[in-house]
Protein backbone atom coordinates (compact mmCIF):
# COMPACT_ATOMS: atom_id res chain seq x y z
CA UNK A 1 0.00 0.00 0.00
CA UNK A 2 1.24 3.63 -1.11
CA UNK A 3 1.20 6.19 1.48
CA UNK A 4 3.25 8.49 -0.29
CA UNK A 5 2.74 10.77 -3.94
CA UNK A 6 5.87 11.96 -5.60
CA UNK A 7 5.89 14.98 -7.73
CA UNK A 8 9.01 15.31 -10.30
CA UNK A 9 8.47 19.19 -10.16
CA UNK A 10 7.88 22.00 -7.74
CA UNK A 11 5.52 22.96 -10.00
CA UNK A 12 3.05 20.01 -10.05
CA UNK A 13 3.71 20.04 -6.39
CA UNK A 14 2.46 23.22 -5.85
CA UNK A 15 -0.77 22.41 -8.91
CA UNK A 16 -1.04 19.33 -6.22
CA UNK A 17 -1.36 22.01 -3.31
CA UNK A 18 -3.93 23.78 -5.22
CA UNK A 19 -6.80 21.15 -5.74
CA UNK A 20 -5.84 19.86 -2.08
CA UNK A 21 -7.05 23.40 -0.74
CA UNK A 22 -9.39 23.68 -3.29
CA UNK A 23 -11.64 20.33 -2.35
CA UNK A 24 -11.05 20.51 0.97
CA UNK A 25 -12.38 24.02 1.21
CA UNK A 26 -15.46 23.50 -0.54
CA UNK A 27 -15.98 20.81 1.86
CA UNK A 28 -15.81 22.98 4.61
CA UNK A 29 -12.06 22.13 6.39
CA UNK A 30 -9.86 25.00 7.70
CA UNK A 31 -5.99 25.15 7.33
CA UNK A 32 -3.21 25.83 9.72
CA UNK A 33 -0.34 25.98 7.51
CA UNK A 34 3.52 26.06 8.10
CA UNK A 35 6.15 26.42 5.16
CA UNK A 36 9.97 26.57 5.30
CA UNK A 37 12.15 25.70 2.30
CA UNK A 38 11.86 21.77 2.35
CA UNK A 39 8.06 21.55 3.86
CA UNK A 40 4.62 22.70 3.54
CA UNK A 41 2.16 21.30 6.26
CA UNK A 42 -1.49 21.82 6.19
CA UNK A 43 -3.11 20.50 9.19
CA UNK A 44 -6.99 20.81 8.36
CA UNK A 45 -9.38 20.88 10.70
CA UNK A 46 -13.39 20.80 10.63
CA UNK A 47 -16.28 21.82 13.40
CA UNK A 48 -18.04 18.63 12.57
CA UNK A 49 -15.15 15.98 12.26
CA UNK A 50 -13.99 14.38 15.25
CA UNK A 51 -10.30 14.22 13.03
CA UNK A 52 -7.93 15.98 11.26
CA UNK A 53 -6.34 15.64 8.07
CA UNK A 54 -2.49 16.64 7.70
CA UNK A 55 -0.65 16.65 4.43
CA UNK A 56 2.70 17.08 4.02
CA UNK A 57 4.86 17.81 1.01
CA UNK A 58 8.65 17.64 1.36
CA UNK A 59 11.55 18.91 -0.51
CA UNK A 60 13.46 15.31 -1.62
CA UNK A 61 17.08 14.97 -0.36
CA UNK A 62 18.51 13.38 -2.95
CA UNK A 63 16.79 15.55 -5.83
CA UNK A 64 16.12 19.42 -4.67
CA UNK A 65 13.30 19.72 -7.83
CA UNK A 66 11.03 15.99 -6.86
CA UNK A 67 8.88 16.30 -3.99
CA UNK A 68 6.83 13.54 -1.75
CA UNK A 69 3.46 14.39 -0.41
CA UNK A 70 1.83 12.21 2.61
CA UNK A 71 -1.71 12.33 3.93
CA UNK A 72 -2.50 11.63 7.47
CA UNK A 73 -5.48 11.18 9.13
CA UNK A 74 -4.96 12.54 12.97
CA UNK A 75 -8.27 10.93 14.94
CA UNK A 76 -8.93 12.26 18.23
CA UNK A 77 -10.22 10.52 21.35
CA UNK A 78 -11.68 11.87 24.59
CA UNK A 79 -11.86 9.49 27.04
CA UNK A 80 -14.21 9.79 29.89
CA UNK A 81 -12.10 9.60 32.59
CA UNK A 82 -9.67 12.09 31.45
CA UNK A 83 -9.86 15.72 30.31
CA UNK A 84 -6.97 15.24 27.85
CA UNK A 85 -7.87 13.50 24.45
CA UNK A 86 -4.91 10.93 22.58
CA UNK A 87 -4.36 10.84 18.95
CA UNK A 88 -3.97 8.28 16.66
CA UNK A 89 -2.48 8.44 12.77
CA UNK A 90 -3.04 7.08 9.64
CA UNK A 91 -1.28 7.40 6.90
CA UNK A 92 -4.01 7.34 3.86
CA UNK A 93 -3.26 5.45 0.98
CA UNK A 94 -2.73 7.10 -2.61
CA UNK A 95 -5.58 4.86 -4.10
CA UNK A 96 -7.90 6.77 -1.40
CA UNK A 97 -9.82 9.40 -2.91
CA UNK A 98 -8.97 12.85 -0.58
CA UNK A 99 -13.06 12.62 -0.19
CA UNK A 100 -12.76 10.01 2.20
CA UNK A 101 -9.99 11.96 4.64
CA UNK A 102 -12.28 15.11 4.70
CA UNK A 103 -15.30 12.82 6.12
CA UNK A 104 -17.90 12.33 2.90
CA UNK A 105 -17.66 10.42 -0.30
CA UNK A 106 -20.36 10.32 -2.53
CA UNK A 107 -22.39 12.18 0.33
CA UNK A 108 -22.28 9.62 2.68
CA UNK A 109 -20.11 9.94 5.93
CA UNK A 110 -17.16 8.11 6.05
CA UNK A 111 -15.89 6.30 8.97
CA UNK A 112 -11.82 5.11 9.83
CA UNK A 113 -13.31 1.26 9.62
CA UNK A 114 -14.40 2.36 5.72
CA UNK A 115 -11.35 3.95 5.05
CA UNK A 116 -9.60 0.96 6.42
CA UNK A 117 -11.92 -1.52 4.40
CA UNK A 118 -11.04 1.14 1.39
CA UNK A 119 -7.02 0.31 1.81
CA UNK A 120 -7.69 -3.25 1.31
CA UNK A 121 -5.90 -3.51 4.91
CA UNK A 122 -9.56 -5.80 5.79
CA UNK A 123 -12.54 -6.76 4.90
CA UNK A 124 -15.20 -4.65 6.82
CA UNK A 125 -17.80 -7.76 6.60
CA UNK A 126 -15.08 -9.88 8.32
CA UNK A 127 -14.88 -6.85 11.28
CA UNK A 128 -18.60 -6.83 11.93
Amino acid sequence: MRTVEQFPTETAMLVDVCRITATLEALGWRPLTSQSDTLIQDTWQHDNHCHDIVVRWVRNIDDSDRWDRRIELVWWRWPEQRDTPTTHTFPLPTEVPLEAAAGTFDGQPITLATIIAMCGMCDIREVA
